[in-house]
């Protein structure tokens, strides 16, 4: 029982990266010179085959809720305080970054997985990707550890009766 509520809060927890992540994605434009002038979502969407912004949405809230799952599955079993999950949200931000370069990037713009790092054009595409992923492993571990934090509902009538006996 206790490991199907970590898997929820980590499900949960993924889907509000994701959202974090999907808006950065929505918002950002890359300006490089012979890049197309699209948002990186609908680049995403593009490589989905569609020309919706919609599915790169669904797309990265997704793979969020992956993200959020796979956390929960390493770091909820050791307790989740920040201390515990800060460690693997790191690994995992560092593997989603990498990912995202390497796999990604060359998928959006049609290019060789090793042109990304040697080419200076994907160098600010490169730390954006590098900030986003920080930001979304944050927003994941950061509600992660808070839905833990939050009393269950058993506590709370526990609680209640402890109130009204005295």
């Amino acid at each position: 029982r206790q490991m199907r509520g970590v898997l929820v809060s980590g499900l949960v927890a993924g889907l509000a990266g994701g959202v974090v992540l999907a808006t950065l994605l929505t918002v950002v434009v890359p300006t490089t010179p012979g890049l197309p002038m699209r948002s990186l979502m609908r680049l995403l969407a593009g490589a989905a085959g569609s020309d919706s912004a919609m599915i790169g949405w669904i797309i990265t809230l997704v793979l969020g809720a992956l993200v959020g799952l796979v956390l929960a599955a390493i770091a909820g079993y050791r307790g989740r305080s920040g201390t515990t999950v800060m460690g693997p949200a790191l690994i995992i931000g560092a593997v989603v970054w990498l990912a995202a370069l390497f796999v990604g990037v060359p998928l959006l713009f049609a290019v060789s997985s090793v042109a990304v790092p040697i080419t200076p054009e994907f160098w600010p595409l490169a730390m954006f990707l590098c900030v986003a992923s920080l930001l979304f492993i944050s927003a994941v571990a950061a509600v992660f550890v808070g839905m833990a934090s939050r009393p269950r509902r058993d506590d709370v009538r526990e609680t209640r009766k402890l109130r009204r006996a005295a």
